[in-house]
């Protein structure tokens, strides 16, 4: 068969013509999304390279943006519009006072606070959350309304980041809206709320909360108990003991109460404490247990002993830990405590905080 031949049994036999066109088409294909691939590489490359040197003058021009305010800055184009914004919130939470004037007034000069403003339209969730944070640090009130729509979004990040720069520009109009949400928003951690907090005057927000929680359903009351605890102030006692002081307290509440007292409570509240000890829930005579370990006396060492033996076995762990952190009752104490009890759990439960009272000895006893 001669080569003339060949285009001729090509064309005339689909048998053969087909997968040749085929593995052809295949090769083409091939090559293409090679380039294309290598082509999509080169393009993330040079804007990796070109988003770290925007990145990089833009740093030194923030830093120094808080010692002395420029004169003049380069454009920021829509492209790297989310680069400004992350690198100027990550030094505006990492410094605090006056530096941070300087910081606001380079974003102003760079036009990028309206920008910021524009981007709370965005569909982007991020694009979204960096704008909140931006406008929150910048205390730009002309975008308080959008804020106050945030704050209800059903997406805690963005409801949370909302609510922190409605703090930031008025605290005292901000907490009005975001106290009774913090009542009802359960998917919003106590630390977050907290540290949201914190960034407003710790008088007001305590009185705020307390205000809150007497008028307040059993789980909005727990929560606002449960935040009066985090935000850190012994300001949330007469709240507490007011709440305390009713009749038929719901068990949950009863909780909350006794969690803050662990933190707060004073000798004021002996009483009351020493009154849970015997509650039938077991988690109520847990943190009455534990709060006697910030205010207990040596006339609380025999309740404590009691508690040892209760039916609830973290109960009685609790009490032994307390007991032991007790300095007036000694390792002696402790130790004939163990050996001498009749029941086993008890001994066991003893065991491994008089193990702990025998090394530090040993110890000091060595050092």
């Amino acid at each position: 068969m001669s080569a003339a031949d060949i285009p001729l049994i090509v064309s005339a036999d689909p048998m053969v013509w087909v997968p040749l066109c085929a593995g052809g088409g295949a090769m083409i294909l091939a090559v293409v999304i090679v380039f294309v691939i290598a082509g999509v590489q080169q393009a993330t490359i040079a804007r990796q390279l070109r988003s770290e040197q925007f990145r990089e003058v833009w740093f030194r021009l923030l830093i120094k943006s808080m010692m002395t305010a420029p004169d003049e800055l380069p454009p920021v184009r829509s492209r790297d519009a989310q680069d400004f914004l992350r690198l100027w919130n990550y030094l505006s939470e990492s410094i605090r006072g006056d530096d941070r004037n300087g910081l606001n007034a380079t974003m102003r000069l760079a036009g990028m606070d309206r920008v910021a403003a524009k981007m709370l339209k965005s569909y982007r969730l991020d694009d979204r959350l960096m704008a909140v944070v931006a406008l929150g640090h910048l205390r730009e009130r002309t975008v308080w309304n959008a804020l106050e729509r945030f704050v209800v979004s059903r997406t805690p990040e963005l409801s949370l980041a909302a609510a922190r720069s409605l703090i930031r520009i008025d605290a005292q109009a901000a907490l009005a809206i975001l106290i009774p949400l913090v009542g009802v928003r359960t998917d919003w951690s106590f630390v977050k709320v907290a540290t949201m907090l914190s960034e407003a005057d710790l008088e007001q927000v305590v009185e705020a909360l307390a205000h809150a929680a007497r008028g307040a359903s059993v789980d909005a009351t727990v929560r606002f108990v449960r935040c009066l605890e985090a935000v850190g102030s012994p300001g949330a006692l007469p709240v507490v003991r007011e709440i305390l002081a009713r009749e038929n307290c719901d068990h949950q509440v009863v909780v909350a109460c006794l969690r803050c007292c662990s933190r707060y409570a004073t000798h004021q509240d002996l009483g009351t404490v020493r009154a849970y000890l015997a509650h039938p829930n077991h988690l109520i005579r847990l943190h009455a247990v534990l709060a006697l370990g910030r205010i207990g006396t040596e006339e609380d060492e025999p309740r404590l002993i009691d508690r040892l033996a209760d039916d609830e076995w973290w109960v009685g762990y609790r009490a032994a830990g307390v007991l032991a952190g007790f300095s007036f009752v000694s390792s002696d104490r402790l130790a004939r405590l163990h050996a001498e009890h009749p029941l086993q759990k008890v001994r066991d439960v003893l065991a491994p905080f008089v193990a702990r009272r025998a090394q530090r000895v040993l110890q000091t006893t060595n050092g």
